[in-house]
């Protein structure tokens, strides 16, 4: 493993991810299956019921799918609103996560990510 520290922020997480999940880390299904667990996890956090995000889910997929960069963008946005609305910076809080998660040992990781895929939420793709 190497420093990369110096990297850009989203070099640097992708990175680690990377060394600690392998190549399945640059599966585009793998990211977005992360970014909707963490999205809900959130939410769970914030008391949204499980209700409503199965009715949020429906709605979504009642709809075709829009173009990705410009749900991307969304996805920016309402985080920087909610950011915004808790008076904190995205990417300090980002910071303080990624010297928090990289400090656990790879074997935490992988230990993690088995169980995902044994629930059938991760490794969605063949790895690319």
């Amino acid at each position: 493993m190497y420093n990369i520290d110096y990297l850009p922020r989203t070099e640097r997480i992708l990175t680690w991810a990377y060394e600690m999940f392998g190549p399945v880390a640059t599966n585009l299904d793998e990211r977005a299956a992360r970014l909707l667990e963490e999205t809900i996890e959130l939410a769970q956090s914030c008391d949204v019921s499980k209700e409503v995000v199965l009715k949020i889910v429906d709605r979504v997929y009642g709809k075709p799918a829009d173009h990705l960069p410009q749900e991307l963008a969304g996805v920016c946005m309402t985080l920087d609103a909610f950011c915004g609305l808790l008076g904190v910076d995205p990417a300090m809080v980002s910071e303080i996560e990624y010297r928090r998660v990289s400090a656990f040992p790879k074997t935490y990781w992988e230990d993690r990510h088995a169980l995902k895929v044994e629930d059938g939420i991760a490794n969605l793709s063949e790895v690319k």
